[in-house]
């Protein structure tokens, strides 16, 4: 192994930081919203590429129950928001009970 000069043992190593998942240009205004919350209230490293499809259906059925909440605030509601909201409120646990949500949320960086 070749010596290394004085100058190169004084250089510090630059870490390569891990980047942040991107949400896809498909998701809805107050899904992305959801998204970027959820993204950057953990560290870099937390979530994997692997999270992405099940953290976009969890952001999109919080950015639907919200639109139902605040359509069914209005006198004149329709009735299938109701029922979009029910859908949605039950959705949401299931997603947080499965084995891989589990995982994404009691992840912690290194």
């Amino acid at each position: 192994m070749p010596r290394r000069s004085a100058a190169e043992l004084a250089m510090t190593p630059v870490a390569i930081l891990p980047s942040r998942l991107k949400p896809p240009a498909t998701l809805s205004s107050l899904a992305h919203k959801e998204f970027m919350r959820i993204v950057t209230s953990e560290p870099a490293a937390h979530f994997k590429e692997s999270d992405l499809s099940l953290l976009i259906q969890y952001c999109e059925a919080v950015a639907l129950a919200e639109r139902a909440v605040k359509e069914l605030q209005r006198d004149d509601a329709p009735a299938c928001w109701l029922t979009r909201w029910e859908r949605r409120s039950y959705a949401r646990p299931d997603m947080l009970r499965s084995p891989r949500r589990t995982q994404l949320v009691h992840r912690r960086a290194p």
